[in-house]
């Protein structure tokens, strides 16, 4: 039976360099998803603005601070976002300052 909730919602959490903020969040989100268990209803990703740290682990203080907080995050590698991502995600959380 398709239920309404079982559509899968992409976020992608973006700041500039993909390094310290957007992946923090996006280890942070996937975390409360596991734990709610809806991980085959959720894509989350995250990317940054700018090429500067591409291919690079999160920054050591931002692994530090979400590793205090159970959270590990030392997997994820940095990446530009696509200037064109296909299908839009629902929700798009951009943590840059303004």
């Amino acid at each position: 039976r398709a239920d309404y909730f079982d559509i899968m919602t992409k976020i992608l959490f973006v700041c500039m360099g993909n390094i310290c903020r957007s992946p923090s969040a996006e280890g942070v989100f996937r975390s409360m998803v596991r734990d709610a268990n809806i991980e085959h209803l959720v894509k989350i990703d995250s990317a940054g603005t700018h090429n500067y740290h591409v291919g690079e682990a999160p920054d050591a203080r931002a692994q530090s601070a979400a590793r205090k907080r159970g959270v590990d995050i030392s997997m994820l590698r940095a990446r530009q976002i696509p200037t064109r991502t296909g299908r839009p995600s629902r929700a798009t959380s951009s943590s840059c300052p303004s």
